[in-house]
């Protein structure tokens, strides 16, 4: 993955010295840096009760683009941007339960049992951290308004290359119990055994296991020539991520007897979706008009 994740990223890199190499030649190239001050949202299909309006945030994205028109008012788009999210996921309400086989300390014979954990009518809020580099491609339309303002629009396909995801359990109270239908035994409150009637000091924390982020995206923007050199552009931007970001999947928030598992990982699929204004500035250099002088006769 790590490869894999060098190489994606050189490829746009080089691409983009290629381009800047060739910006002062003339050639059709748009090239410019900004920042997105965005609204991202976790889109998570589950049968839990997630808190939707948890599973949202904001960030600002620093990104470089490059156009290359091949026609005058159509081209191609490449870019490079870096995305850092930051969502408390919650969910309300948890109860679920799972059998297994376990021995019982010294008890050489494997016993069927069936665990139970609930939240004791609380919450459980998870705070989860992704990093992730993305490359866009894209069709890109431009149009003349006037002398100083043109509209652009694009539209094509991201790919997000994850970087580093993190979790840790901030806030829960969960009661955990043990039963052995051989015995019509059930074991509670052994704290030494994960089993407890009201866990609150709880904090497990963690790596996430992520994958590429695939996404759709348009852009709705209007350019203004501040100077002959300095081009501005304020766009409208949206996202709407294709594939689950998630490569890690369990059914129980808790294997007996203290494997936390992110509660990310109990879902059927998460998304990201990100809506947001982009502001950005180009630069290109002016080249100044010599006059030569002529030589006037003698009189």
């Amino acid at each position: 993955m790590k490869k894999l994740n060098i190489n994606l990223i050189l490829i746009p890199v080089l691409l983009f010295v290629t381009v800047q190499s060739n910006a002062g030649n003339n050639k059709p190239f748009d090239i410019r840096a900004g920042l997105g001050f965005n609204r991202n949202t976790l889109n998570i299909q589950s049968d839990l009760n997630f808190n939707p309006s948890n599973s949202t945030n904001y960030n600002i994205t620093p990104f470089i683009s490059a156009d290359y028109y091949f026609i005058k008012n159509w081209g191609i788009g490449l870019g490079i941007d870096y995305n850092r999210y930051s969502f408390l996921n919650t969910i309300s309400n948890y109860k679920h339960s799972y059998t297994g086989t376990d021995n019982w300390e010294g008890d050489p014979v494997v016993r069927n049992y069936e665990f139970f954990i609930e939240s004791n009518n609380t919450n459980i809020d998870e705070a989860t951290v992704m990093h992730y580099l993305d490359i866009p491609v894209s069709a890109v339309y431009k149009h003349a308004l006037s002398t100083k303002t043109n509209l652009t629009a694009r539209a094509g396909l991201k790919i997000g290359i994850p970087l580093a995801g993190s979790y840790r359990l901030e806030n829960s109270n969960l009661k955990t119990r043990l039963y052995f239908e051989e015995w019509d035994l059930e074991l509670f409150n052994i704290p030494a055994h994960g089993l407890y009637d009201s866990r609150t000091d709880w904090h497990p924390e963690g790596q996430t296991s992520l994958t590429l982020a695939t996404s759709v995206f348009a852009e709705l923007g209007i350019g203004y020539q501040l100077s002959p050199s300095i081009n501005s552009r304020i766009s409208a931007y949206y996202s709407y991520g294709l594939n689950d970001i998630i490569s890690e999947s369990h059914n129980s928030l808790i294997y007996w007897r203290n494997t936390y598992n992110n509660i990310l990982t109990l879902t059927e699929k998460v998304s990201l979706h990100q809506l947001g204004l982009r502001l950005s500035f180009s630069y290109s250099k002016v080249k100044k008009q010599v006059v030569r002088g002529h030589n006037l006769p003698i009189m």
